[in-house]
């Protein structure tokens, strides 16, 4: 029989021997877990891979060899680079000198295979794009094959070398540039602060805008700060100005070339569909001649440049706008202070419409007939002012008017408009023996309706 101090006894052995087991256990899972921490403090990141590694400095000559063409650059006495077939003041020379640090220093997205018996599988057995590059009295060859199936990366090795890698999409794109890729586009930046003139010639017609030296002012507030002088002259609206011209002037730009050849019939810019000149404040001018390229673009002469570019449509889309569409399309314009005497005469009757001042006092008539300034301003004023032309003269002989509204100011200055019949719907205007405008017969009707009626 075992006594109760043999049983103390085993107790505690059997709790040492748990505690015991405890702590290795947890030594065991510290040591672990340090050495799991340990091994990934230390795993290694991916290094990169270099499949050539040059002297830029040493690089004088690169040839790129692409399915359709070949480009050659070479550097000159000064470390620039240049592009054979390229005028020099149109090549990117940035792009060029990236070029250079891209064939000088080639890095791999990885090694497929070393020493490759096979390179038909690769497209690197005839490959159809090559760099020839020259450091020194070395000559590097590197040819590109086929894209992988992943799209993202192609084949690529180095004379010398059946090692085939893949080299990053990017990378391929900056070593095989096409040539226009090097071209620098034109600038031709419009600010439209400073263009003080706009001439558009087409075959029906030159439309010329020019900034006016004095504005036209009314009631201190600039009227007209522009004015067309062709096809024929008028005041220029300011808000149509900004809306058909001014607004889609910034938006002119060239999007590419289309051959350094001067044959400029092959494009009919012999004879442009139209010729746009920008004239700037500094007396700088911008000269675009375009013709139509296929449904949405234009062939482009910038300048005094050669090259034939194109442009969208919507670049030069202002070119098509009409006269009417920019001008000022009042009759006449006068604001109620400078307002002195309107006679309108037709062939039955004379209606006078004046403002008399005496002191501090005015006195507003038609034909002698007092009205409140109310009423003359709303209903004898803003019809006359409210005269509003329908088109430019066309061809509109002179003859005998049927109406005449002849204006005087209180300056003492004085105008008149003369209306001919044109046809059973429109009179042609004339003032000072030109033809100005056209405008509905019915127009000039209600404002000799509204002054027979006020004059009663």
């Amino acid at each position: 029989m075992i006594n109760k101090k043999n049983i103390i006894i085993l107790v505690s052995i059997i709790v040492v021997l748990i505690i015991a087991t405890v702590l290795v256990v947890s030594l065991d899972n510290s040591k672990s877990q340090t050495e799991s921490n340990t091994q990934t403090q230390v795993q290694p990141v991916g290094e990169v891979i270099s499949i050539f590694k040059g002297d830029l400095n040493a690089l004088t000559k690169i040839e790129v060899v692409l399915p359709d063409e070949n480009l050659k650059f070479s550097k000159d006495g000064d470390g620039g680079w240049s592009m054979e077939g390229m005028e020099n003041d149109k090549v990117k020379r940035y792009k060029i000198s990236s070029l250079a640090s891209g064939v000088s220093s080639v890095s791999a997205k990885s090694l497929v295979e070393e020493n490759a018996q096979d390179l038909t599988k690769y497209g690197l057995e005839n490959p159809q794009h090559m760099i020839l590059a020259e450091f020194g009295s070395d000559v590097v060859k590197m040819y590109c094959g086929d894209i992988t199936t992943a799209n993202d990366s192609y084949y690529f090795r180095v004379d010398g070398s059946n090692n085939v890698y893949t080299i990053y999409s990017v990378t391929y794109e900056s070593l095989f540039s096409n040539s226009e890729s090097y071209r620098a586009m034109p600038s031709v930046a419009v600010t439209t602060e400073t263009v003080c003139g706009v001439k558009i010639e087409r075959d029906d017609m030159t439309i010329n805008l020019q900034l006016m030296e004095t504005p036209i002012t009314v009631n201190s507030t600039n009227y007209a700060t522009w004015e067309m002088t062709s096809p024929s002259y008028h005041t220029i609206d300011n808000t149509r100005l900004s809306t058909h011209i001014m607004d889609k002037l910034p938006y002119v730009t060239i999007d590419g070339a289309v051959s350094d050849a001067k044959n400029y019939s092959d494009y009919g810019l012999d004879n442009p569909y139209a010729v746009i000149t920008i004239t700037n404040t500094d007396d700088t001018k911008q000269i675009f001649k375009i013709s139509p390229y296929g449904t949405d673009k234009y062939y482009v002469l910038v300048n005094h440049d050669t090259t034939v570019y194109y442009s969208y449509y919507d670049r030069f889309s202002f070119v098509d706008v009409k006269p009417f569409d920019l001008v000022n399309k009042f009759i006449s314009f006068y604001s109620f202070n400078d307002f002195s005497t309107v006679t309108v005469n037709t062939d039955s009757a004379t209606y006078t419409a004046s403002i008399t001042t005496s002191g501090d006092t005015k006195k507003y008539t038609v034909n002698n007939k007092e009205l409140q300034e109310h009423d003359f301003n709303v209903n004898i004023f803003q019809n006359i002012i409210g005269l509003l032309a329908t088109d430019l003269c066309n061809d509109a002989v002179y003859a005998e008017p049927e109406v005449v509204i002849e204006y005087i100011m209180t300056d003492g200055s004085k105008s008149k408009a003369e209306f001919v019949s044109y046809d059973e719907r429109n009179y042609a205007v004339f003032k000072d023996g030109k033809c100005d405008f056209m405008i509905l017969k019915k127009e000039v009707k209600s404002l000799i309706d509204v002054l027979e009626r006020y004059s009663k």
